[in-house]
């Protein structure tokens, strides 16, 4: 299996096998939320600069385990749903988060895929610390070794936009950084994203 890491929508565009998009703040990690909240189907949606009106759930973990049962979910972000559109040459697109790390991990692995391609968005077509530390420490995953999430996570938080981030809006981030809490593996199938 051959690993690469390559970072926001020119990454997308190369991807290889199994692509696999990385948003960890917020949405990579709210789509897994919102699969453990019970929704059975989400897909992402991206306007051109309208309005969506009345909005249920804000883009962020901390929201869908406080909503009520969910069921089709239509979502809105700025920089997952460009990975995606734009992973159009990979076999098989996936989301992974530090939430359900391990088992996106075990499912790429049982597939066998000659190539994984790793896809940190980052923000503004800029890297970003934290999808940059999560691709590094999902690859190691991959290697079936065994890294220390809380390490890539103190490390990333260590940033002075991160620490800034957590000072004033950590409600609503902190749940990003429950490393391994889920066994969910959020798949596009169809334009749809589902449970794999």
């Amino acid at each position: 299996m051959k690993i690469s890491i390559k970072s926001g929508v020119e990454g997308a565009k190369q991807a290889k096998g199994i692509a696999v998009i990385i948003d960890i703040i917020h949405a990579s990690s709210t789509i897994v939320e919102l699969f453990e909240a019970g929704a059975r189907i989400c897909g992402e949606w991206l306007p051109l600069r309208k309005s969506l009106g009345r909005i249920d759930i804000i883009n962020s973990p901390y929201y869908p385990s406080k909503s009520k049962p969910l069921g089709t979910v239509i979502m809105n972000t700025k920089n997952g749903t460009k990975g995606i559109l734009n992973a159009e040459g990979a076999d098989q697109i996936l989301i992974a988060s530090f939430l359900n790390a391990q088992a996106a991990a075990d499912y790429i692995k049982k597939q066998k895929p000659a190539d994984v391609t790793l896809i940190p968005m980052g923000s503004r077509d800029h890297k970003s610390s934290e999808d940059e530390q999560f691709a590094l420490y999902f690859s190691e995953l991959l290697k079936g070794k065994n890294p220390d999430a809380q390490k890539y996570i103190e490390t990333l938080l260590s940033t002075r936009k991160n620490k800034l981030r957590m000072k004033f809006f950590g409600k609503y981030s902190k749940k990003c950084f429950d490393a391994n809490s889920s066994s969910v593996v959020p798949i596009v199938k169809n334009g749809w994203i589902v449970k794999a």
